[in-house]
């Protein structure tokens, strides 16, 4: 193939979206198994200190994707939260207990204990508004977010392991 701005323009087309499939992929699972499609999400999750999580509370005015990661971290967790309007500014409104999320000290015992059986269509739904939400200031990827916070990258690679199988769970 010759070496032209057309070729190149195309390579790098592919390039790009290879990189969006892989960061969507990394939580897909194919088996139907809750332990197969978390795995990943659960190691992040291992290699997060206590001061990576003090770091994201300490944030006075965190960066949207820290927020919505961190509403939609409290959802999947069981919080009845109901979505109004935008996702954005509902994250914005609700830090002060995401801050409450983090400052918990089993928070870690909170992810890892938690019940697949829980997903249902409320909760897919709402998670499908936050997953697929079409804000042009972050992506919910793990790359995107782990610029931001490893603590919220990791959470938001849990978040998108749970999105994922309720998808598979065809809920």
């Amino acid at each position: 193939m010759a070496l032209t701005a057309e070729s190149l323009k195309a390579l790098g087309e592919g390039v790009a979206q290879a990189a969006n499939e892989e960061s969507w992929d990394m939580c897909e699972c194919e088996s139907s198994s809750w332990e197969t499609c978390s795995s990943q999400a659960y190691d992040a999750l291992s290699e997060v200190k206590k001061s990576d999580y003090t770091e994201v509370k300490s944030f006075a005015r965190p960066p949207v994707g820290v927020i919505v990661v961190m509403f939609a971290a409290r959802i999947c967790l069981g919080e009845k939260i109901v979505l109004k309007g935008d996702v954005r500014s509902q994250s914005e409104n609700g830090w002060k207990e995401s801050k409450k999320l983090l400052a918990d000290p089993s928070i870690l015992k909170r992810f890892n204990n938690f019940d697949p059986s829980a997903i249902d269509a409320k909760m897919m739904a709402a998670l499908k508004k936050i997953v697929e939400h079409p804000d042009p200031s972050f992506e919910f990827t793990y790359e995107d977010l782990a610029k931001k916070s490893r603590a919220v990258a990791a959470i938001a690679r849990w978040v998108l392991a749970v999105y994922q199988f309720g998808q598979e769970q065809a809920l």
